[in-house]
């Protein structure tokens, strides 16, 4: 992406704090914190404000690997989305899909876990746009969304997003998500061998074995995506990992946790990630996670963190407030010196500012700042005199 838009990537992935080499080998897997923090300093070197979704654009099935594979060779569109919703972790461990369904309607979402790494907003939109590559992949290019929401604001940039997804864009939303009819999650996938769909289940039930995370970490990451879709038990978390309950119970005993502290461990992070957006009734944040009532939520969170909701998103809003005020560098603002001289010979005239061009030279510039032609332009188009060595001439915004 950097190449296509006239960049040397190597400087600008370095300013990211990243060694360009390890981006050359495609099976490399990277932090997906690295991701966001990549995105983000691309976009500024950039300019570009839609990198991320174009990045997003450009991924696909491939990018998720053996789990890719598998969606790919899955019965149905159904059955693709469940790997990808089982096993995503694999290859983007702090990207959380959802699926629900209602009423007709397939709402599939994207979370960055947790929300205040750098660069999650950029992240969720590269998620997304992969998202509409892998549905396209996966139903045929007929496949459209009927709404996409965006967690974050657009500013101005709906006309790339309808360039990507062809349909709406809401901004300011819960989550990353795309809409559409549910009857697509019955279409079986074009080409999909249900041999190799087995031998893939095995391949990649192997990388999952092989993992090296404590069950506890396991356990409370396969939480996320139970806590904000299909509902939470002690049997159906058991039985991501082909273990009874009561295993399962033992075993995080013997660790020193008990599944309901994991549940609560997990309900508060997810609560402190739908709260951060701003726009979010309250309400809706405690029916995502499972709660009846506004009011059983806010007991919870406050058992959680000795605070109300409300309280908890003032005092964050706050304080990201001044952590963006702290990091924000000061705006370079560039200026001319204009110190009086001699009055000389030659034509006289006024700038905007009052002061008669021809008493006036340039003694200094910023760093930064604009050229004689972009000063004059500042000064209405006004002439200024020159360094010394021509100081006896008035240069027009042309002088070299």
């Amino acid at each position: 992406m950097l190449l296509a838009l006239g960049l040397d990537p190597a400087p600008v992935i370095a300013a990211a704090g990243l060694d360009p080499a390890l981006l050359e080998d495609a099976e490399n897997l990277l932090p997906a914190s690295w991701l966001g923090r990549l995105l983000s300093a691309c976009g500024s070197a950039t300019g570009c404000p839609c990198l991320a979704l174009r990045v997003g654009a450009r991924a696909g099935l491939s990018s998720l690997g053996m789990v890719g594979l598998l969606m790919q060779n899955s019965p149905t569109v159904a059955d693709a989305l469940g790997s990808l919703i089982r096993h995503g972790h694999l290859y983007h461990p702090e990207i959380v899909p959802t699926l629900e369904i209602t009423d007709g309607t397939a709402v599939l979402r994207y979370r960055i876990l947790p929300a205040d790494l750098v660069g999650s907003d950029e992240s969720a939109e590269c998620a997304l746009a992969a998202g509409f590559r892998i549905m396209r992949a996966l139903c045929g290019p007929e496949w459209l969304p009927g709404e996409i929401l965006l967690a974050r604001g657009i500013d101005g940039r709906a006309a790339a997003f309808r360039q990507v997804f062809g349909v709406p864009v809401r901004s300011n939303e819960e989550a990353s998500t795309l809409v559409f009819p549910a009857r697509w999650l019955d279409q079986p996938v074009a080409g999909a061998d249900l041999g190799f769909q087995r031998l893939l289940e095995r391949q990649v039930a192997h990388l999952e074995d092989m993992s090296d995370e404590p069950l506890v970490d396991q356990i409370r990451r396969s939480l996320r995506p139970l806590l904000l879709g299909e509902g939470c038990s002690a049997a159906r978390a058991a039985g991501l990992f082909a273990l009874h309950s009561r295993t399962l119970s033992r075993r995080l005993k013997a660790e020193g946790f008990s599944f309901q502290r994991l549940v609560d461990d997990v309900r508060y992070e997810l609560a402190c990630h739908l709260l951060r957006n701003a726009s979010m009734p309250l309400a809706r944040a405690a029916a995502a996670l499972g709660y009846s009532e506004a009011s059983a939520f806010t007991r919870a969170f406050r058992r959680w963190s000795g605070t109300t909701p409300k309280a908890w998103r003032i005092r964050t809003a706050s304080a990201l407030s001044r952590e963006r005020d702290a990091r924000q560098e000061p705006a370079l603002v560039p200026r001319l010196v204009l110190r009086p001289v001699p009055a000389r010979a030659g034509p006289s005239g006024a700038c905007t500012v009052g002061v008669p061009v021809a008493d006036h030279r340039i003694v200094e510039e910023a760093p930064g700042a604009p050229g004689l032609g972009r000063a004059s332009q500042l000064c209405g188009g006004g002439m200024f005199r020159c360094q010394p060595a021509c100081a006896q001439r008035i240069f027009p915004r042309d002088c070299p």
